[in-house]
């Protein structure tokens, strides 16, 4: 019904979402007024359980779908830096390709897993405290939103 739900919370589920420009007014019709949306969705990721990937909105985009359609953007953040979101990609590819082989293995699967993820992660780390942080490029969008 009408202005039932308090909060809605959706984590990483917009960039499945055909058409979201039309279910955010619902989700607006279905919260109380003052009600609040968390949502997170990412904006440098491979595309994933394909083929309902849709899309990669940019934090302006988020923004925009919200403002519009009757809600105050109290939070916004972006998450990962430049250099995370590049390590994470390599990282995924890494996963996905160079590190397949090894899946029926599992004891020399883990042993790959953590040394290439886990040096993957301090060389991001490492990364991040020389290069000049940016967030042109990110992981995620993390938006808190209340019902006008």
């Amino acid at each position: 019904p009408d202005g039932h739900f308090d909060s809605v919370f959706s984590g990483e589920v917009f960039e499945h979402v055909f058409n979201l420009e039309e279910i955010i007014p619902e989700l607006r019709r279905v919260m109380k007024t003052g009600g609040q949306i968390l949502i997170s969705c990412p904006f440098a990721f491979g595309e994933h359980e394909a083929p309902a990937d849709y899309a990669r909105y940019t934090s302006f985009a988020i923004r925009h779908l919200f403002e519009k359609n009757g809600f105050e953007v109290m939070d916004q953040v972006k998450t990962g830096s430049f250099v995370e979101a590049i390590t994470q990609l390599r990282l995924v590819y890494w996963d996905m390709y160079i590190l397949k082989p090894l899946r029926g293995i599992p004891v020399v699967r883990s042993v790959a897993r953590a040394i290439v993820f886990g040096g993957g992660n301090l060389w991001a780390m490492f990364c991040r405290s020389v290069f000049p942080y940016s967030q042109v490029l990110y992981l995620n969008n993390v938006v808190l939103a209340k019902k006008k």
